[in-house]
This record gives C-alpha cells, sequence and structure tokens, in this order.
C-alpha cells in the first residue's frame, strides 16, 4: 500500500487491534494452548517431592510452569534465561506485560541465571538488585563433526555458517579492511577466500561488491551438518557475527563454541552502538583471537587491518597459523566445566546436611 494509506492504517491497528492482538497471543496461545497441558502434567505429580524445580526461558509458559510447580511440589524455583523476553514483544502494547513477567521471574526464583554476564546485569538492575548469576552456553568435546577434512595451502581461508538476520550480522568491516590492504598491495584477492554457508548469501555478496571484493567470497548454499563440518575443518579462521546494542546485549552465539571447539582463531565482528560487548570481554580474557565492534571504528579499524595482514603473512609464509589462546579457554566452556557449575548452583539452593 503507498505511504499515505500504511501510516494512518498503522496508527489504527496499533491504538485499537493490536491491544486486542496481544491478548488473544497470551491467552489462546501461551495460557490454553502451551500453558494448560503444561499445568495438567504437573498435576498429575502431584504428591511426588522434588528438591528442585529448573525452568528456562525460551517461552514465556516454561515460567509460569517453573513457578507454579515449585509451589505445587513445595520445592526450590531455579529460573534461566537464555534469551531476554522483551525483544520478542510481538507489539508495543504487549512490551510492558512481557516486562513484567520477567522481572517477576527474577525476583520470585530462588536462583536465576542467564546466558552472559551482561544479561545477567540487566536482568538483575530491572528486578531491582535481585542477583543473577552467569553460565554460559557450551560445547560438547566429543562431537567435533568428524571431519578430516584440512584447509587449502597457498590462500587464507575464512568460514561463517548460518543466518545474517537481514544484516544485523554484518561482514562489511572485514570487507572494507581486505580492499585496502589489497589497494595497498599488503595481500592478493586471488589468495583469500570467505566462505559461506546458509540461506542469506545475498547480503554479504551486496557487501562484497559494494567494497570490490566479490571475487572472494563463496557460496555453499544451504547445506547439511557434515558439509557444514567440512567447510569449517578446511578453513583457517572461524567468524563470529554478533551485534550488541541498547536494547540487546550479550548476544552470543554457537558459532563461538564451535571456533573453541575446533581450536582455531577466531575473528569476531560485533554491530551495534554499545562498546565492551561480551564477545570483547572474552577475548580479553581468553584472547581467542580479535574482536571487531562497529562503533568503536575509528580506533579499532587499523587494528583489524593489522590482524588480517598478520594472519595472511603467516599462513603464505609458514602454511599453518599458530592458535595460542588461555589454556582455561578450551576448558571453561565445556560442558562437563559447565555441568559441574550448574550442579553447584543447584545444590546451594538445598539445606546443608
Amino acid at each position: 500500500l503507498p505511504e499515505w494509506i500504511r501510516k494512518p492504517i498503522a496508527k489504527v491497528y496499533h491504538a485499537l487491534i493490536a491491544p486486542y492482538d496481544f491478548y488473544r497471543w497470551i491467552e489462546k496461545d501461551y495460557r490454553q494452548g502451551r500453558f494448560a497441558p503444561m499445568k495438567k502434567a504437573l498435576d498429575g505429580l502431584r504428591g511426588e517431592h522434588f528438591d528442585v524445580v529448573f525452568s528456562t526461558y525460551g517461552a514465556v509458559e516454561n515460567i509460569w510452569g517453573g513457578e507454579y510447580a515449585s509451589k505445587l511440589f513445595g520445592a526450590k524455583w531455579f529460573q534461566d534465561f537464555r534469551d531476554p523476553i522483551e525483544p520478542h514483544s510481538p507489539n508495543r502494547f504487549g512490551l510492558p506485560f512481557l516486562k513484567k513477567i520477567q522481572r517477576n521471574a527474577v525476583r520470585n526464583a530462588d536462583l536465576c541465571t542467564a546466558v552472559s554476564d551482561d544479561l545477567a546485569m540487566y536482568l538483575s538492575n530491572q528486578a531491582g538488585g535481585s542477583p543473577v548469576h552467569t553460565l554460559y552456553n557450551g560445547y560438547e568435546p566429543t562431537a567435533a563433526g568428524g571431519s578430516s577434512a584440512v584447509p587449502a595451502s597457498g590462500e587464507l581461508s575464512f568460514c561463517y555458517t548460518g543466518q545474517l538476520y537481514g544484516g544485523m550480522r554484518d561482514f562489511s568491516p572485514m570487507l572494507k579492511a581486505i580492499r585496502k590492504l589489497a589497494d595497498e598491495g599488503k595481500v592478493s584477492l586471488d589468495r583469500i577466500r570467505i566462505h559461506y554457508a546458509g540461506r542469506d548469501f545475498s547480503f554479504l555478496e551486496n557487501q562484497a561488491k559494494a567494497c570490490g571484493v566479490s571475487g572472494i567470497v563463496v557460496d555453499h548454499g544451504y547445506v547439511s551438518r557434515k558439509e557444514a563440518a567440512d567447510m569449517q575443518a578446511g578453513s583457517d579462521v572461524y567468524l563470529v557475527l554478533s551485534w550488541n546494542t541498547k536494547k540487546e546485549k550479550g548476544v552470543l552465539t554457537g558459532k563461538l563454541y564451535e571456533g573453541i571447539r575446533a581450536n582455531k582463531p577466531i575473528l569476531a565482528l560485533v554491530s551495534g552502538n554499545v562498546p565492551h560487548s561480551e564477545l570483547k570481554l572474552i577475548n580479553n580474557k581468553y584472547h581467542y583471537g580479535f574482536c571487531y565492534e562497529n562503533c568503536r571504528d575509528k580506533e579499532q579499524f587499523s587494528a583489524l587491518c593489522d590482524y588480517l595482514e598478520k594472519l595472511y603473512n603467516e599462513k603464505l609464509t609458514t602454511g599453518t597459523l599458530s592458535h595460542t589462546p588461555d589454556p582455561s579457554l578450551s576448558v571453561d566452556f565445556r560442558y562437563d566445566t559447565l555441568t559441574k557449575r550448574l550442579e553447584e548452583l543447584f545444590l546451594s539452593l538445598l539445606p546443608r546436611n
């Protein structure tokens, strides 16, 4: 529709219809469609004994179910957040309601965890200082993909698998840096490849064309897990793309843990308007590679160019890349380590004999 028609229609929708849509979404989809059968299943366990009820967001009904079960069984309530709730609000009317659910969950739970330091701090501040512990996601060391592929000689290769979320995950700083190095005669574009597997290649292709480096990007399309593992094992550097904004801080992608598991250098590119992202703080501690934040472009772009030039020279000179992160990097993010941490948190809720 033309904008002059679309705008008044949107105003009417948000003023009159959006509140009803949100109410229907919560009542029909969540309370009746999801929470009601969950409550019925929990009621069927009435009389059983449990020490702790663990719930994770994921979805609103999990929070309702966790609180309901803790009261039903007289158990401690352990609430976890792998994501914040508010960005998932279907409209502006529902945002305060979802914020209230999130705030009350942090306040009412006996113990609360979050997937990153930034999210833990945000949830704690929103709930008036209620403590929130960080429990990262991780990786299983025995599930490395089983690929025997090795990086090709004579070139520096990068890989990225997954979505670009409409361009929120941004390759352009890296592409601009490669273009600059090529213009200065420090690298040859024929010796650099960026391998991409996923559904959003058009975003990468357009950015590469804008920077004049379209020849270095390779589209593998939407591939199987085995093909993705081969592509990753056959590349020199893992790319991790994320964002850090006022609305969404502490965003961590599973690509970080895949790169840690592979024991390869990781180049993180973080878009957004807030510096000192979780990826940056983790690199400061563990030295997994290099983290570039777009909002700090003036001070970091030159360092990004230097890092890429160093990788290029080392690969073409020695045939491989050295990688010496902090030894604890490969331990702290393993699932067995995280499981012990989770067990400690569970036990902290129970009375000591």
